[in-house]
């Protein structure tokens, strides 16, 4: 009989655990759903707030000097003691500003950069960079048809001048 009173009150004390660990299963299950809908909201928030971050103006910078080192490679514009060669100062005067613009301008169109460079979101800073490094004039051609384009509108551009 003792042992069925033991074997009982056992029973009883499982039951208690067993309600017990219930209802701290339904706590921290609470407790768990909340701390996913906070971590969503913070998802969220850093989400937007590195869509507004921008470039620092180091990488500003660091975008500037890619275009101007692009176009002097596109274009073989060589230096010496950080000035144009003497062979390269033509086709510098030429054609230089007219690549350089239009890198800005490809880099803008490919959505990698912003409408003044050094409001480009941060999180397009590195593609942008890369598209700079690859980057080639979109026109038939390449390089040389756009030196041509370039020129054509130089001759356009002096013709209405000495109409005017």
């Amino acid at each position: 009989m003792e042992a069925r009173n033991d074997l009982m009150n056992i029973v009883q004390l499982t039951a208690m655990n067993v309600q017990g660990i219930s209802q701290q299963m339904g706590i921290l299950t609470t407790a768990v759903q909340d701390l996913q809908t906070d971590m969503s909201t913070v998802k969220d928030r850093m989400r937007n707030y590195e869509d507004e971050l921008r470039i620092t103006r180091s990488q500003g910078k660091a975008l500037k000097r890619s275009v101007l080192n692009r176009v002097s490679d596109l274009l073989n514009i060589s230096f010496v003691n950080g000035h144009v060669a003497s062979e390269c100062i033509e086709d510098d005067q030429k054609y230089r500003g007219g690549f350089i613009s239009r890198c800005y301008v490809d880099a803008k169109q490919a959505g990698l950069m912003a409408e003044c460079y050094w409001e480009t979101a941060r999180r397009d800073y590195d593609r942008c960079i890369e598209f700079i490094e690859a980057w080639v004039p979109n026109v038939k051609g390449g390089v040389n048809g756009y030196k041509e384009y370039l020129d054509i509108r130089r001759q356009e551009r002096e013709a209405r001048k000495a109409e005017g």
